[in-house]
């Protein structure tokens, strides 16, 4: 999953009795996605994903585990820090 991807997917999702703390993190992810800092984009639009499904819901697990495994394609090439190497651990 890439960054715009993952950005459509918690623009789609906006909503939930936490509506308000989603909507202003997902400005700021739009805000990082803007001026380039993507590691910063990717954490905000997971937060606002949490924010607005909560942290069990198949499409946080989703964005989670892509964005923070060998799986993740970046947006931009110059992706490349630890952030995106985290592999989450398994839960049973």
């Amino acid at each position: 999953m890439n960054l715009p991807a993952l950005l459509a997917l918690a623009r789609a999702n906006l909503g939930g009795a936490m509506e308000s703390s989603a909507r202003l993190c997902m400005s700021d992810a739009v805000d990082a996605s803007d001026r380039g800092d993507f590691d910063a984009a990717a954490s905000w639009a997971i937060k606002s994903l949490s924010y607005s499904v909560g942290i069990f819901h198949p499409a946080y697990e989703r964005a989670a585990h892509y964005f923070r495994t060998d799986a993740h394609v970046p947006a931009n090439p110059r992706d490349a820090s630890p952030y995106f190497n985290y592999v989450p651990p398994v839960r049973k």
